[in-house]
């Protein structure tokens, strides 16, 4: 082959993939438009409570968000105890159990957090005393539980996360 015709093919390749991903259609305005509702946020502040495996708790423990938002969770540890160690993971319905269980095998190293497709969003493991803030796509419109997945927890903390 000649140069030219090497070119050539190179210049039809490159317009045949050009003109695959130009958008004829109007659908990058409905993207567009998602990405806008996208830059709602709904910012939440949750507390853990409690330095005994009895009284840990997440207060409040239902907690409301806008669909179509980015959820900004702001977590509170105010545990002193240096076994009030706590994350916050948000599940899929009906899947708490699970993934609480699977969290043990997932281990320190992933922050007691397992890969599973039924985990929606989970924060870092939080220390007594301390907080962070993490953000996430809000999920479709329903009823989330949310639990803390450090060792012998899961049980006892629990809550909601509401998607109106």
């Amino acid at each position: 082959m000649t140069n030219k015709t090497v070119y050539g093919f190179a210049l039809l390749f490159t317009l045949f993939v050009w003109s695959c991903n130009s958008n004829t259609n109007n659908s990058s305005k409905t993207n567009n438009s998602e990405l806008i509702n996208k830059t709602d946020t709904t910012e939440l502040t949750i507390f853990t409570t409690g330095n005994t495996m009895y009284d840990m708790a997440f207060d409040p423990n239902v907690v409301y968000a806008k669909n179509n938002t980015i959820i900004t969770i702001n977590l509170i540890n105010q545990g002193i105890d240096t076994m009030m160690i706590h994350n916050m993971v948000i599940v899929q319905k009906g899947k708490a159990d699970e993934i609480g269980v699977k969290a043990l095998r997932a281990g320190e190293e992933k922050q007691y957090v397992p890969d599973h497709p039924a985990v929606v969003a989970a924060s870092e493991l939080l220390q007594p005393s301390d907080s962070l803030q993490f953000s996430f796509d809000a999920p479709p419109v329903g009823t989330y539980p949310f639990i803390c997945t450090f060792p012998g927890h899961y049980l006892k903390m629990r809550g909601r996360l509401v998607v109106e």
